[in-house]
């Protein structure tokens, strides 16, 4: 399968989004940016100065289900999106290949000086958090983001957020990525650093310091299910190892708020789950 370094500009260099992917209707989006402007910015001096405006772009994308089925035919670029490997998916668990085995072989670390992005999309942090080994090869922790809700169905269900640590290999022509499904209960302790900062506006980020991923240890020691997809994002290349962990984190009702609240599209940053055509799924249980 070709794999391009194209297929994962929008992982890690926001910078270049909008030169690759093509113009959407505004009118859609709510009238968002495409960068922060002057005016912009001299709001931002009326405001703490934790939050800054430089560096993030925004990327938007038209959502919802008629939008969607347009991404591979509407728009040049975006033609993978209509491909036979794409993501989300809904895992139906009855069909899944159980395999015994090791737990998902993670390095993850703490990372500081961080910031939270808003680039219109969703709530992106970027840092060194350490790696992954996934089928022998080593893939380096570069960011975290959210959707809300979630996007990979479990037997037609949907979380209420989903958490991606998007992993890179060492020449960026492959990715893998480890979904964290939430579902509503306890103050999840380990986003604190990210929600209790004040949330940056579309284009703009806030400092929030150091965070550990190895917070999630409950759920990256755990059940997880795997399969061959893509990016859920335009576009869309099929180049990302999934590695969907089956134990939920939890999140509070006002966490999950604070979440979606700087979101463009009031119906959430979800993509539709896609069909699973000739790929299988396989639940892989840690033996210790």
């Amino acid at each position: 399968m070709a794999m391009t370094l194209r297929g994962v500009a929008l992982l890690l260099l926001p910078s270049m989004v909008l030169a690759a992917a093509p113009a959407v209707d505004m009118a859609y989006t709510g009238g968002g940016r495409a960068a922060c402007d002057e005016s912009v910015l001299l709001q931002v001096k009326q405001q703490k100065h934790s939050e800054q405006c430089v560096n993030v772009s925004i990327e938007i994308y038209p959502y919802g289900t008629k939008q969607e089925s347009k991404w591979g035919t509407s728009y040049t670029g975006w033609e993978t999106c209509i491909g036979f490997e794409q993501s989300p998916i809904d895992i139906c668990t009855r069909d899944t290949r159980v395999q015994h085995g090791a737990p998902l072989n993670q390095d993850y670390a703490s990372a500081t000086g961080l910031y939270v992005e808003n680039n219109g999309h969703n709530l992106k942090v970027k840092g060194d958090f350490g790696s992954v080994i996934i089928g022998g090869e080593k893939f380096e922790a570069k960011q975290f983001h959210f959707h809300s809700p979630g996007e990979h169905q479990i037997d037609g269900h949907l979380s209420v957020a989903e958490m991606h640590i998007v992993n890179l290999n060492e020449n960026g022509t492959a990715a893998a990525v480890v979904g964290v499904l939430f579902k509503l209960g306890q103050k999840n302790m380990c986003l604190e650093t990210v929600l209790a900062a004040n949330m940056p506006r579309a284009g703009c980020k806030t400092f929030i310091g150091d965070l550990d991923l190895r917070c999630f240890g409950t759920q990256l020691k755990g059940p997880y299910w795997s399969y061959q997809g893509s990016l859920t994002t335009p576009p869309c290349s099929e180049i990302v190892k999934w590695n969907v962990l089956k134990r939920h984190a939890t999140i509070s009702q006002g966490q999950l708020k604070v979440l979606a609240q700087r979101f463009s599209f009031a119906l959430g940053n979800n993509r539709d789950v896609q069909k699973l055509y000739h790929r299988s799924v396989t639940l892989t249980v840690p033996v210790y």
